[in-house]
């Protein structure tokens, strides 16, 4: 049942976001061969600094036309080869890559201006 939430919420802000995808390896994987733009979003559906990201995430790419190209893969807190494979403790972690490159990461972040910052660093 939590899992079905996480992805009905993943898809009722596909419309949002340019790319907003449940993880996975391969997709992951073909997005850093394809040098595009991603950022990993750890979340918990009742975690409340998840649901403000979530918001946080929302309100910059719909503001912001540079940031719809970027890929967010949402990976459920309970996927721990995800986890170990981006060193990821907690759940509220947001890591931007661009291509294969790590450009940085927030945990437990949800200062408007940092989470803007870290976008900006995928691209």
């Amino acid at each position: 049942m939590k899992k079905f939430i996480m992805i009905a919420a993943l898809f009722a802000v596909t419309a949002v976001f340019g790319e907003v995808r449940e993880y996975s390896e391969a997709e992951f994987t073909r997005a850093q061969l394809e040098n595009k733009s991603v950022v990993i979003d750890v979340a918990a559906w009742w975690c409340p600094v998840c649901r403000v990201q979530k918001s946080r995430l929302k309100s910059l790419v719909t503001e912001n036309a540079d940031f719809k190209n970027i890929i967010i893969l949402v990976v459920s807190n309970g996927d721990s080869e995800a986890k170990q494979k981006f060193a990821i403790a907690s759940r509220g972690t947001l890591v931007a890559f661009k291509g294969k490159s790590e450009k940085g990461r927030l945990v437990l972040e949800t200062d408007r201006d940092k989470i803007r910052a870290l976008l900006r660093s995928s691209l």
